[in-house]
């Protein structure tokens, strides 16, 4: 009973240990826009009917005092030897200056060249350096893979295809328009200076935005958005946040009762030690100081083994899905829950013991 109790308060604690790690891991993916791809500071859209607006915001903007770089952009769809992506061109002469963030290589800066997701990459077998054939209708042409890169979710309309974390094609909108003769301005990237108040530089682009006007009035102004859009890949795993902290609670519960039944049993089994103890002069509490000392025993063997094997299970496992999904593989390691588990389980498993 002794080494089973051993066994299994580590390896309970180790996969409570790991349940908390990967829970830290993804509450970082989704409140850290970088990591699926926003990283810019707002957002300019423009339906199909506004982009003489969209022009003029544009042509405006960069009187906002804040405003260091804009990046404009435009949608597309691609097949992609035979594997329909849906793509979109940055910047139009030379490498964009603002680019969704890059795991390899670097962002396109010629009309035959594209960046492309991890999960696209994986679809068409290629990897970066080599060419891949881009096709739209009769219209085809070889470009060179030159990075790798996250994805966050650019769609020319509610319901079209839409790029995400590891989906998508990005080149310049020359090269894009090589493909897509038809393909407009679509949208802008907008960065800040540094030290710039962000909040004071949405509301002037936003003023420029209402002041604007197209020939057809019906059409609202541009829109410029600051909350992040998050990809759909990400909403299940929004809905599924608490999941790992659910599963937490259950695997402690069952280290709990296993080492209780490994406590209870054990003492039980030397009942007759203890009765020796009691007859050459042991006290009650010194008796019941020998059970919180084995109980104390199990609990650093726990934690001697459950808190290391659990980081290293929970890190591993955070960075297995962070490539399938074709983010960057950064884990986190939850330290003040950590250090928690020492007095928490040491408190808890003596707790165990005096009853």
């Amino acid at each position: 009973p002794v080494r089973t109790t051993l066994l299994g308060a580590g390896a309970g604690l180790a996969a409570l240990v790991a349940a908390v790690t990967f829970g830290a891991g993804l509450d970082r993916l989704l409140s850290t826009p970088q990591l699926y791809g926003w990283d810019w500071d707002a957002l300019i859209r423009a339906d199909v009917e506004d982009r003489q607006a969209m022009q003029d915001l544009l042509r405006q903007a960069p009187e906002v005092a804040g405003v260091a770089t804009i990046t404009e952009g435009s949608y597309g769809q691609l097949d992609a030897e035979g594997t329909s992506v849906a793509a979109v061109g940055l910047g139009r002469d030379g490498a964009p200056s603002i680019h969704p963030p890059l795991l390899e290589g670097r962002p396109a800066a010629a009309p035959d060249e594209v960046v492309l997701g991890t999960t696209t990459l994986d679809r068409l077998d290629r990897e970066v350096g080599e060419e891949v054939r881009l096709a739209v209708g009769d219209r085809a042409v070889r470009a060179r893979i030159v990075g790798r890169t996250v994805f966050p979710k650019f769609a020319a309309y509610p319901g079209s295809d839409r790029t995400g974390l590891g989906v998508g094609a990005a080149m310049t909108m020359t090269g894009l328009h090589r493909l897509i003769p038809e393909a407009e301005l679509g949208f802008a990237l907008v960065r800040f200076a540094p030290g710039a108040s962000r909040v004071e530089g949405v509301a002037a682009l936003r003023d420029i935005a209402v002041a604007v006007r197209t020939e057809d009035p019906s059409v609202g102004p541009p829109r410029v958005d600051v909350r992040p859009d998050r990809p759909d890949d990400l909403s299940g795993y929004d809905r599924l946040n608490s999941t790992p902290l659910v599963l937490a609670g259950l695997l402690a519960l069952l280290a709990i009762g296993t080492t209780a039944h490994g406590l209870l049993t054990a003492t039980r089994r030397r009942r007759r030690d203890l009765g020796l103890l009691r007859a050459i002069g042991f006290t009650r509490r010194q008796v019941r100081g020998a059970v919180a000392w084995q109980a104390t025993t199990v609990a650093a063997f726990a934690l001697l083994i459950g808190l290391p094997v659990g980081v290293a299970a929970g890190r591993w496992l955070w960075s297995l899905l962070a490539d399938r999904l074709g983010i960057p593989s950064e884990p986190v390691t939850p330290t003040l829950s950590v250090l928690l588990a020492v007095p928490a389980t040491l408190v808890l498993l003596n707790l165990v013991a005096a009853v």
